[in-house]
């Protein structure tokens, strides 16, 4: 018989060899079948993490102060109300000069704080969301061209489960060349106020 050629009457087949490896393979998809179970029974009990979902923005600089409006929306996507405790968004290099209604300002930063006592909590039920539409003002003396194209959200939960608080983060986009409102150097009235409030409810 040439060299290297195994007859197949050379091979012993060890019949316990077969069971292990059979019990190996039983044992491996018993674990996966029990790990997807548990990953389900686990959502269903607890539901997902929170999360952002953020709007656009658009700021006009046709009248000063200026006007920039922005929104963004938290869901709580657990199966159990949380309660939702502070916002934030930075504006990196905006001059804020009147904040929106609840809402502070902290250099370029807007923040909304509902941690104080006495201040009303509010609460996201199950599978609900709060949306939250920013409308400060801009000094004119703010230079857009220096505000970056994305706006950190920064948002703190109370998880009554897990007995903590826990932060979830985002961005929003800004888009210089679609969502900024620049005056039309052909046109010498400026908008009346009731054309801007207009452009605020519907900035697109």
């Amino acid at each position: 018989m040439p060299w290297g050629v195994i007859e197949i009457h050379d091979i012993h087949f060890d019949p316990a060899s077969y069971q292990n490896i059979a019990y190996t393979i039983l044992t491996i998809s018993t674990v996966t079948v029990a790990s997807a179970a548990l990953y389900v029974a686990y959502r269903n009990y607890f539901g997902f993490e929170p999360k952002i979902l953020p709007g656009g923005a658009a700021i006009q600089l046709l009248v000063t102060p200026y006007s920039l409006v922005t929104s963004f929306e938290v869901w709580n996507s657990r199966q159990y109300p949380i309660v939702l405790r502070t916002a934030e968004i930075t504006i990196p290099n905006a001059k804020i000069t009147a904040p929106p209604d609840e809402w502070k300002v902290s250099r370029d930063q807007l923040i909304w704080d509902r941690r104080d006592l006495g201040v009303p909590k509010v609460r996201l039920d199950k599978l609900s969301y709060r949306e939250f539409i920013i409308d400060p003002y801009l000094d004119a003396s703010t230079n857009i061209d220096e505000i970056p194209p994305k706006w950190p959200i920064n948002v703190t939960l109370f998880d009554p489960l897990e007995r903590k608080e826990i932060t979830i983060k985002s961005f929003i986009k800004f888009d210089k060349e679609r969502s900024v409102i620049r005056p039309d150097p052909g046109k010498q009235t400026k908008p009346t106020q009731e054309e801007i409030e207009a452009w605020k409810a519907n900035p697109t």
